[in-house]
């Protein structure tokens, strides 16, 4: 009983800790040399099974690059971006995803396991390739290596993102918790369709990172290990948070935000976690 409880405490140190930070990437002259005036879309990649592959398809697309895991309290993030490349997809917009057990092992060790996880547990249609290695170093994958060296930063956790130019040479960095720096680099992009974008995958990163951590502390009480939950009304919860970080979120990027607005916006916000956590209770008769 005392290791799991110990175990749980861990995970959600190390999801607080992970959430809360990016790590800069190596300033190196070599590497800047090598990527300032490459694509990321002309990279040899392998897929999930391990057959030969490259990033050439997804040229003249917009792609949001992200490293993740099937076994981390930001997984449900999964969902979210699913609906978002069926809801993009057809104007030129893909979610490409690379699995990874850097932060925490949290990964599992075999393909089939992932492919399995994520096409029964979320319905994954995105790409997805080889798991791979996201931090600097002897092994780096050469997408982390271009996307780090374009941008000066590489994840921290799961599920960091990367915005990514449909020419492929640049690129912005979006950190597990970025949500409301989102705004901002919202306010500067010109393009309605980018900046909707940019709202979205800071509103995924506020709201299910609420909801990560919100689930993690039920697992430290032994909530949802006690009692027989409902499953899809626990993944359910999720939604309100999300909601809500879209609508603040929204309203905190336009380009003249009054007091109202921001007071509005902290709302919001506040009730959107409310409902997260009564909805999530509610899955839990006890």
């Amino acid at each position: 009983m005392l290791d799991r409880f110990i175990a749980t405490v861990a995970g959600s140190v190390a999801l607080v800790t992970g959430l809360a930070c990016s790590q800069s990437a190596p300033e190196d002259s070599a590497l800047t040399a090598k990527w300032k005036d490459a694509t990321l879309y002309d990279l040899p990649v392998r897929t999930l099974e391990g057959e030969e592959s490259n990033l050439r398809e997804h040229g003249g697309k917009v792609t949001l690059v992200v490293n993740v895991a099937s076994r981390c309290g930001l997984t449900g993030q999964y969902a979210a971006l699913e609906k978002i490349a069926d809801k993009y997809r057809a104007q030129g917009f893909e979610v490409l995803a690379f699995p990874s057990g850097d932060f925490g092992g949290q990964e599992f060790a075999e393909a089939s396991q992932i492919r399995e996880f994520c096409s029964t547990r979320y319905g994954v249609s995105f790409p997805m390739f080889e798991k791979t290695r996201v931090k600097s170093g002897e092994g780096q994958s050469p997408v982390f290596e271009c996307l780090g060296t374009k941008t000066g930063e590489l994840p921290g956790w799961n599920f960091g993102k990367y915005l990514v130019s449909r020419d492929g040479k640049t690129a912005q960095f979006f950190a597990s918790t970025m949500a409301l720096h989102a705004t901002e680099q919202a306010r500067a992009l010109t393009s309605s369709r980018l900046r909707s974008l940019t709202l979205v995958a800071g509103s995924l990163a506020l709201g299910c990172g609420a909801w990560g951590m919100h689930f993690i502390g039920m697992l430290a009480y032994q909530l949802c290990t006690t009692v027989d939950y409902d499953a899809a009304l626990t993944i359910a919860s999720v939604l309100p948070s999300v909601g809500a970080s879209w609508v603040a979120l929204k309203l905190l990027s336009q380009d003249e935000v009054s007091h109202a607005q921001r007071v509005g916006a902290g709302v919001l916000m506040g009730a959107g976690i409310g409902a997260m956590h009564y909805t999530g209770m509610a899955a839990m008769p006890v």
